[in-house]
């Protein structure tokens, strides 16, 4: 499968990366509610232990839930640096966008300008560029 992948085109493949990534958050999300799920049993577990007076399955108990807090946390920091990711992803996917019409508007101001013109308009989208980049910043 991977081989015909080669002859996909650039967009394709970076939809069916998104879909995959999507498809991996979306699996992450669904196990973390089921350890939420399973932290709260633990809990009430824990908590019935206690009413019964039952000291060392409460102990265990209380260390289940301690071990499905702690998945949990890792898990949820695992999505963050997810989330982060597919922003950064976006950010550089617009500003690919956008060097590729500057790129676009350049040769057309080319084409017919004397060169004074173009070393003005160069300077101006040096200018645009660096003013972009700021207020990335």
């Amino acid at each position: 499968m991977a081989f015909f992948d080669l002859f996909l085109s650039a967009q394709k493949r970076r939809s069916r990366l998104k879909a995959r990534f999507r498809q991996g958050k979306l699996r992450i999300q669904k196990f973390v509610q089921q350890l939420q799920k399973s932290a709260n049993e633990y809990a009430q577990l824990a908590r019935r232990a206690l009413q019964l007076d039952d000291e060392e399955q409460f102990r265990q108990l209380a260390a289940g839930y301690a071990n499905a807090q702690e998945s949990i946390n890792r898990w949820e920091r695992y999505l963050v640096k997810l989330n982060t990711l597919e922003m950064r992803q976006n950010e550089v996917e617009a500003t690919r966008s956008f060097l590729q019409s500057i790129g676009a508007l350049t040769n057309s101001i080319m084409k017919g300008a004397s060169p004074e013109d173009v070393e003005r308009v160069q300077q101006e989208m040096e200018q645009a560029v660096l003013q972009a980049e700021q207020m990335e910043e």
